[in-house]
């Protein structure tokens, strides 16, 4: 496995085109500088602080340290071989993680580049999940009305609160408190939590606002915020509870420092839900059209940490679909401790991610584990997939699955360095691609 690529080099390589000293003091939260156009990401959506209030024990796997150097030489990370693994190039001089720390320097992302993510749906009836997605979701203007609170900016009718983002806040500046908003709100929207989750949230948006028509004439009506090709209906939500979706979300794309549940990878990137089964199992043709339908409504990338229960040619036309577009697809290996391939991740022109870390012995509180350990980053998960056509192999706890969702934010960040960069004028935009 340590001849495999290691996502943090392809991350860090991408990301120093655009160095450039940290304005933001944390992502996502730090005061944009007085008189910055909020919609020159480039010139702000960076961070010079780390760790932020709410990554928890998911600290290692954003790190550019060593075990003793992040932790400290008392803790019970930092044990012998750990020390001796500084030394040596083979362990990537003892690093335990993709290095987050330092991408957030160049970038946490931009509100442009949208992460489709293929899987179980989103539950927006879990409010400790939706503090850290509410703001994060990808929200449809053409298939909604402006708001109509607050000033209009011709350039940006529906940017109403004036930070340079689309979401909920232009709806509702203060959607922890449904009945009133904050008293800065759409008069359509206060009070209305048609859910009942005590939030003003995109589902909200969904009952209050699609009328049975397509307004964007892209062929889905009322596709606000996602699809669900489960259901065949334009509310991806994960009605049988499974998690998986939000999870993945939030490990891509969780808002991050605003002291509740965890941070993503790229949190200021936004995340597009399109619902394709009832788990991380889906039919294949599922997963297709979900492909297309993130490739068709501006999505940047494909987040896809699932398995399906068959292969079809349409998986494949989708995928390439998407990669003629320049929508890469970010795969599972899948979790059976197998060699095996994992559909549709075995398919051409699909990235497979499986997950490598944290020594998994009873002195690094990794639980269920005894023994000794090589003190090793680098070691494979225990329930991870494993091959030769694996392309990257990423720090995760949780898997392949984990794996998937840290990468893609990584990939966000890559992408939203490239927007960066090309805003900058370093580096031309390609324009139309033709495969």
């Amino acid at each position: 496995m340590r001849r495999h690529v290691v996502l943090s080099l392809l991350v860090a390589a991408q990301l120093s085109l655009s160095a450039a000293p940290a304005l933001a003091a944390s992502p996502y939260g730090g005061p944009r500088p007085a008189g910055t156009d909020p919609y020159a990401y480039q010139d702000y959506m960076r961070s010079a602080t780390f760790p932020p209030n709410d990554i928890g024990k998911d600290i290692w796997k954003y790190s550019s340290k060593s075990a003793c150097n992040l932790y400290g030489p008392g803790d019970s990370h930092c044990t012998p071989q750990t020390k001796i693994n500084e030394n040596d190039p083979q362990e990537l001089n003892g690093v335990t993680g993709a290095s987050v720390d330092k991408a957030w320097e160049r970038t946490t992302g931009r509100p442009d580049v949208v992460i489709a993510n293929t899987d179980s749906g989103i539950m927006w009836d879990d409010r400790g999940a939706m503090e850290d997605l509410n703001n994060k979701v990808y929200l449809n203007a053409a298939e909604l009305p402006e708001p109509n609170w607050g000033t209009r900016d011709p350039a940006h009718p529906y940017d109403r609160n004036g930070d340079g983002q689309f979401d909920m806040r232009d709806y509702c500046a203060d959607w922890k408190t449904p009945a009133t908003c904050g008293g800065q709100g759409d008069s359509r929207v206060i009070g209305k939590d048609l859910n009942n989750n005590g939030l003003i949230d995109p589902e909200d948006l969904i009952f209050l606002f699609s009328n049975g028509t397509d307004d964007g004439g892209d062929g889905y009506v009322d596709n606000i915020a996602g699809w669900d090709f489960y259901n065949q209906d334009n509310d991806p939500f994960d009605s049988y509870h499974y998690g998986h979706g939000t999870g993945e979300a939030r490990d891509s794309n969780a808002e991050a420092n605003n002291g509740v549940g965890q941070a993503g990878t790229c949190p200021d990137c936004r995340i597009m839900p399109i619902r394709v089964g009832d788990s991380f199992v889906a039919d294949v043709n599922s997963f297709a059209q979900g492909m297309v339908f993130a490739t068709d409504t501006g999505a940047s990338l494909v987040q896809s940490a699932l398995g399906t229960l068959n292969n079809s040619r349409f998986a494949q036309e989708a995928i390439d679909y998407g990669y003629r577009h320049g929508v890469a697809l970010i795969a599972s290996a899948a979790d059976e401790s197998a060699a095996h391939h994992n559909q549709p991740s075995a398919l051409e022109h699909a990235s497979v991610l499986n997950a490598v870390g944290e020594p998994q012995t009873a002195t690094t509180g990794a639980p269920g584990n005894t023994g000794s350990s090589t003190g090793s980053y680098l070691q494979v998960r225990g329930c991870t997939n494993v091959g030769a056509y694996i392309t990257a192999s990423v720090p995760a706890n949780s898997c392949s699955s984990e794996a998937v969702g840290r990468s893609s934010g990584m990939a966000g960040l890559a992408y939203a360095a490239a927007r960066n960069s090309v805003a900058r004028g370093k580096l031309a935009d390609y324009g139309q691609l033709d495969g």
